[in-house]
């Protein structure tokens, strides 16, 4: 155990510090969650699952370190981290839609088969886009929504968001409103038709 503490360290390295400060957090927390009733005890046996997964990694870690000195075999780790960070992130591709200033009671998300001009989309970050908005609806082309998973962030002044997705007059659509306001289906057939005419007007400008 004494050899152990000495490798860590003296030799320590950026996975073996990370795990280190994983495993001491894990533990008290997994055996916390393992004490709660029903569900939320699963909580505390994925902690414990991390906690010896971790302790897994440092094993190898403190094996290799053995072998390799410990800033070369930390920049490995980073190295490694970043790659692992990146094929994460460009799996995890998003498409946002920020709609925390927005003051409306409602929102629409339109998917476009080539009929109409599709909103302003700018790159966000390294993967992620973000769709514009500018009035109460966006326009966003069927091919993102098949390569970006479409993020909606909720407005501050609305209570919680609710989305009823639905086919109307030939397009994909979103309906967003705040819980405090309710729309029944006529409400959402009229407003989403109002929109897209809105939308296809602008395209014969």
């Amino acid at each position: 155990m004494g050899y152990l503490t000495k490798e860590i360290f003296e030799k320590p390295t950026l996975f073996s510090i990370l795990c280190i400060i994983g495993i001491i957090v894990g533990i008290p927390y997994g055996i916390y969650g393992l004490n709660l009733k029903g569900g939320e005890s699963l909580a505390g046996t994925l902690a414990l699952v991390v906690v010896f997964i971790l302790i897994i990694i440092l094993a190898i870690d403190r094996g290799i370190v053995s072998k390799i000195k410990p800033l070369r075999l930390t920049l490995f780790e980073l190295l490694l981290s970043l790659i692992c960070l990146f094929a994460y992130q460009s799996n995890e591709r998003k498409a946002i839609i920020d709609l925390e200033n927005y003051n409306e009671d409602f929102f629409v998300v339109i998917y476009n088969k080539g009929k109409l001009k599709d909103s302003e989309v700018k790159s966000k970050f390294i993967f992620n886009k973000e769709v514009k908005v500018k009035q109460t609806c966006v326009v966003i082309p069927e091919k993102l929504k098949s390569e970006y998973r479409i993020q909606v962030l909720s407005p501050k002044k609305w209570s919680s968001l609710e989305m009823r997705p639905d086919s109307l007059y030939g397009y994909n659509v979103e309906f967003y409103n705040s819980e405090k306001r309710k729309f029944t289906e006529t409400d959402i057939n009229l407003i989403v038709k109002k929109e897209i005419a809105n939308v296809t007007k602008k395209n014969y400008r």
